[in-house]
């Protein structure tokens, strides 16, 4: 019998502060549907953007590279991601 593989999800959420999160102890109740999954699974307590803006941010943290290796450093970056990198999907 294989071993079972385990699920991978990520959250991406642009402009969303921890401090009003319900999962990291804000007062109010903010994110119920994210505690849930945070219960279940593992929640990071020390995380950091690798860039800003956003779109270099995402391209790093989807390759595991800096954002000047993904060739991906600004906000409104067109086309694809330089042929030599390759993705968290394609790896998985």
């Amino acid at each position: 019998m294989t071993a079972k593989k385990p699920n991978v999800v990520i959250f991406g959420i642009d402009s969303l502060r921890r401090d009003h999160m319900s999962s990291y102890g804000y007062s109010r109740l903010t994110t119920p549907f994210m505690d849930r999954i945070a219960a279940d699974g593992v929640l990071f307590e020390k995380h950091f953007s690798p860039s800003i803006p956003t779109t270099p941010a995402y391209a790093s943290m989807l390759t595991g590279m800096d954002v000047f290796g993904t060739d991906v450093v600004a906000l409104r970056h067109q086309g694809p991601l330089g042929g030599h990198v390759k993705t968290l999907a394609e790896t998985l």
